[in-house]
């Protein structure tokens, strides 16, 4: 009985060093596991940025012009080639493009919605270029006068909103040169 209490006091005592000490350098080994977490980041964000740049380096997949890769992406759409047409956005965002352009040629049976859109704007559509930070971008607008009321989805979201009948209306797509293949690519919409 006489070593049991022992032993229970040990542990007790013990036990009230143990959550002391943890106590006294809570903070530091808080400290050092919030380092150990930012480097854990850093390494990942470093390594998924070199992998994006190597993805970009081997997109290859395009126009020298953006009027090239426009035409490139007219004839894909043409002959209903999901895959070639969302290779030819930015690497960012050629999943989501291959999406939405999937769901079209499900939903209508061919991409013909798509080429409408865009070969009006290819056709109609002013080209104005420049050149924000380091990237090389062309847009190709379109302006138009609706000739009736209507409710137009938001991009994104299931939300609408009304456009009046001679409103002012634009249609346009973005191209943005790749830099490491000076090859042209189409930004948006998709």
């Amino acid at each position: 009985m006489k070593k049991t209490i022992i032993w229970v006091l040990v542990v007790l005592i013990g036990g009230f060093f143990a959550i002391s000490a943890l106590g006294i350098y809570y903070p530091t080994l808080q400290k050092w596991y919030r380092g150990l977490q930012v480097k854990t980041m850093e390494w990942q964000a470093s390594r998924n940025y070199a992998k994006h740049q190597e993805a970009l380096k081997n997109d290859k997949e395009g126009g020298t012009t953006p009027e090239d890769t426009f035409d490139l992406f007219l004839g894909r759409l043409e002959a209903n080639d999901v895959d070639g047409a969302a290779k030819l956005y930015e690497i960012d965002i050629q999943d989501r493009a291959k999406a939405n352009l999937a769901a079209e040629m499900k939903e209508k049976g061919s991409l013909a919605q798509s080429l409408n859109f865009f070969k009006t704007i290819r056709e109609k559509g002013v080209k104005k270029c420049r050149v924000l930070g380091e990237v090389e971008g062309c847009v190709f607008d379109y302006e138009y006068v609706t000739s009736d009321d209507d409710w137009v989805s938001v991009d994104g979201s299931d939300q609408k909103i009304f456009v009046a009948k001679e409103t002012v209306r634009t249609k346009g797509t973005t191209f943005i040169m790749n830099n490491f293949t000076e090859i042209w690519k189409l930004k948006s919409p998709f």
